[in-house]
């Protein structure tokens, strides 16, 4: 029973060893794939490569990852929807940071991880009306963070709800953009999208 974990489809953090990759369904995945798309499996290839060597990092575009690095420092305020590897990262990088989950097996799996940090780590679970997970961020100031990483549940209206409350000059990042995700209310934003073959990560800038 023990092993089944480094066996589970990895999410957020993952495990210290996961052979997910490696069940036979996902080898036949894999094959088809590098017939079809080599370029595409050239670049999970790398995507894989690059979060082994880099295990605390998010799971997000390496071009995202470094404009955060960039622009992120202690006096910042951040919030995020999905919690994960980038809820310690950002943990460890901002002055404050205020994050919701709706999985309560991964809540209490991430919350023990973020003592020591500033952070208000919320859990709202299914028996919740969908409201409360977009509608978290409504209870905070307008123009109030610097950073509101979209990457959970409900992202249309995580998005609408996430555009007023961000700083000017702040930045809301938006991950598997490409996946249909509606970006509408955004378009007054700057738009800087990043790409590293396998999914896209959009990160778009409030000028005004």
């Amino acid at each position: 029973m023990m092993l089944k974990k480094y066996f589970r489809k990895p999410r957020g953090t993952g495990t210290s060893l996961n052979l997910y990759m490696f069940l036979p369904h996902r080898i036949i995945h894999a094959l088809k794939v590098l017939a079809t798309n080599p370029a595409y499996f050239k670049a999970r290839l790398s995507t894989i490569s690059y979060q082994l060597k880099h295990p605390d990092h998010p799971w997000l575009t390496t071009a995202a990852i470094a404009y955060m690095t960039e622009t992120l420092d202690s006096t910042k305020r951040a919030f995020e929807w999905g919690s994960g590897r980038s809820t310690i990262w950002l943990a460890k990088r901002v002055g404050h940071l205020v994050s919701v989950e709706d999985n309560r097996e991964w809540y209490h799996k991430i919350r023990p991880r973020l003592a020591g940090h500033s952070v208000d780590y919320f859990l709202i679970g299914p028996e919740n009306p969908q409201e409360q997970y977009p509608g978290r961020i409504l209870d905070y100031p307008d123009g109030h963070f610097d950073l509101i990483l979209v990457d959970g549940s409900h992202r249309a209206a995580c998005i609408r709800n996430a555009v007023s409350k961000i700083v000017i000059g702040g930045s809301i990042i938006v991950d598997n953009a490409d996946q249909g995700v509606n970006t509408a209310p955004l378009k007054n934003f700057q738009k800087i999208p990043t790409d590293n073959g396998v999914w896209h990560t959009d990160i778009f800038v409030r000028e005004a």
